[in-house]
């Protein structure tokens, strides 16, 4: 009698043992089906995003791509960037190591521009200080391709009302820039000695200037 209660314990866990390796298998099958689609899916945003990353950089006279960095765990997926900033240097991933402040500062903004060609929904959009450590020609090219992809070309006027209100956090203002009529440029001064907001005259302010520059 024990001898077979032990026997139809063993087929009763048999069968139990069966029944889990097939429903494991299924959904084995299953999680493949969906990662599979969901990294196609990913695969054909993130060369979207290379599409325009590329332009972007090769406005700036320069190299660059985005990838996906495939794991075999969802979690550990990425993205990353190659580039490079010198003419007939093969592109590499950007690293902190590798590359200088401001040229990952070109690459970020150029990243950042991409994705805003791809998502025109977004009512605004705000960065700060991107420009810092740039050298003065790129930081020129990087200000030039911002307003580009923000206003669109000065042919198209109503590229305006298609994108997002973009605002750049500076410590200084490009000279010599000729900046288009959709820039607004605001000052922020903050001092004990600023004169009252109701003698502000900026026009006053340049005439003299003007005035200044002849007399010198």
């Amino acid at each position: 009698q024990k001898y077979d209660k032990v026997q139809l314990e063993i087929a009763k866990l048999e069968t139990e043992r069966n029944e889990y390796e097939s429903k494991r298998s299924l959904e084995g099958q299953q999680f493949i089906s969906k990662k599979n689609e969901w990294v196609r899916q990913v695969q054909e945003l993130v060369d979207k995003i290379s599409k325009i990353f590329k332009a972007n950089m090769e406005t700036m006279g320069h190299e660059g791509d985005v990838q996906l960095e495939k794991k075999e765990r969802i979690d550990d997926y990425g993205i990353y960037m190659n580039v490079s900033y010198l003419k007939g240097q093969k592109v590499t991933k950007l690293d902190h190591s590798q590359h200088s402040g401001g040229e990952k500062r070109v690459a970020t903004i150029m990243y950042l521009l991409a994705l805003q060609k791809l998502d025109q929904n977004c009512p605004l959009r705000i960065v700060d200080e991107i420009n810092q450590g740039m050298d003065a020609k790129n930081e020129r090219k990087a200000f030039a391709a911002l307003v580009e992809n923000v206003c669109g070309k000065e042919n198209d006027p109503e590229a305006r009302m298609r994108g997002s209100q973009f605002f750049v956090v500076t410590p200084k203002l490009l000279p010599n820039f000729t900046y288009r009529p959709e820039v607004s440029v605001l000052c922020v001064f903050k001092s004990k000695s600023m004169i009252p907001s109701t003698q502000w005259d900026l026009d006053l302010f340049i005439r003299r200037k003007k005035q200044k520059t002849r007399v010198t």
